[in-house]
């Protein structure tokens, strides 16, 4: 899945990469005319995509930042969308599995620590 190795500058610059093109994605499906298509899209798609597997295979030194800035365009694709600003505790209950009530979404942040997880065992 091309996860970069190298030095922490080298790291940095692929998923800088990576995340530009999940913004290109994110702002094409804010878009869209038919809103519940573009979230289904956001959800499939653009939640639980190669940078996801990135976050869990990079140390969290290298894939924090990406974490954030990966929720943060999710967050900024659900309010283009929904076409409006989330308030904090609804953000956080979109990101709960569906069948807790929530919208699905992946956090980067979560997934990045999934990384400690997965070397501990």
């Amino acid at each position: 899945m091309k996860v970069p190795v190298g030095s922490s500058r080298f790291v940095e610059r692929e998923l800088e990469k990576k995340l530009t093109e999940l913004d290109q994605l994110v702002s094409l499906l804010s878009e869209m005319p038919d809103r519940q298509g573009a979230f289904v899209l956001l959800r499939s798609c653009a939640s639980n995509c190669k940078i996801v597997h990135l976050l869990r295979t990079l140390p969290p030194r290298d894939s924090l930042p990406l974490a954030k800035k990966f929720d943060a365009i999710l967050r900024r694709g659900l309010e283009a969308i929904a076409g409006h600003k989330l308030e904090d505790v609804w953000w956080r209950i979109s990101r709960l599995p569906v069948k807790f009530g929530g919208l699905g979404l992946r956090s980067g942040v979560t997934a990045a620590a999934q990384f400690t997880q997965s070397v501990s065992t």
